[in-house]
């Protein structure tokens, strides 16, 4: 009889641990793309900052990939565009790595 207790433990085991390796990896997928989106928009929202403070331009970009580049290291940064003038700034940022392409972007208005 314990044999076949065993065995049943066994055999559920082996049906429900690709069951919950898949969903532990979908959710651990999910964490490191949402931390990932976070990441970006701060950075993003730090260089609009950085040009409305009147810094050079190139320089707030240059941060901006330094900081990206850090969670998106197999990624490309494709296209950086900081705009504005005054105390309306927009940013955008697009990446493209081995799972597909984010696009980010983020607009600020200041009160002087």
């Amino acid at each position: 009889m314990h044999k076949k207790i065993k065995g049943q433990a066994m055999l559920e085991l082996v049906v429900s641990l690709p069951i919950i390796l898949t969903a532990l990896c979908l959710c651990l997928l999910l964490v490191h793309t949402y931390i990932r989106k976070i990441w970006v928009d701060h950075h993003l929202y730090q260089a609009l900052i950085c040009a409305a403070k009147r810094q050079p331009i190139h320089i707030c970009k240059e941060n901006l990939i330094q900081q990206s580049k850090k969670l998106y290291f197999l990624g490309k940064i494709q296209s950086i565009q900081l705009k504005g003038g005054g105390n309306k700034w927009t940013g955008h940022v697009r990446i493209k790595n081995t799972t597909g392409q984010f696009v980010f972007q983020n607009q600020i208005h200041l009160d002087l």
